[in-house]
């Protein structure tokens, strides 16, 4: 399977009719929608730095936060309780609890994938966060077929 199938692109772009404007029309949308939360991302992100140099948290325990804990108010609220002396458990059950708005985010998602392969619902969960979900549901939508 080719990746043009994989991302719904029809056999008409794929053949080069108007594929040009289809895909400049499509990036052009894609940066609309995703640049205001990729700026918003950045004070964030130095936020949570902040407070795990403030926590005193070995450089490696806050690279391991950002890709085990994956929301970075998980990440601020497990950064907080172990600086104030709460257990690991305590900090790990309270960043599980945050994150399961990402359970709700996938069942809302999941009709318009329905259909596809379990690797390629796993490999789309990844980067499913926040700003994701927003302007997928929001993209999703506005059209009845994939054009994802």
């Amino acid at each position: 399977m080719d990746i043009q199938t994989i991302l719904g692109i029809d056999s008409d772009v794929r053949n080069g009719f108007g594929a040009a404007e289809r895909i400049g029309d499509a990036r052009a949308r894609a940066w609309g929608d995703v640049s205001p939360s990729a700026v918003a991302v950045i004070p964030f992100a130095i936020a949570i730095d902040a407070t795990a140099a403030d926590a005193e948290v070995h450089p490696v325990a806050g690279l391991a936060g950002a890709v085990l804990i994956i929301a970075g108010s998980a990440q601020l609220a497990a950064l907080g309780l172990i600086d104030s002396g709460a257990g690991i458990a305590v900090a790990a059950g309270i960043a599980l609890m945050i994150n399961l708005r990402f359970v709700l985010y996938s069942a809302r998602l999941s009709h318009w994938f329905a259909d596809e392969p379990r690797w390629l619902r796993l490999l789309l969960a990844i980067p499913l966060v926040d700003q994701t979900f927003l302007i997928c549901e929001r993209c999703f939508i506005d059209v009845d077929d994939r054009v994802w």
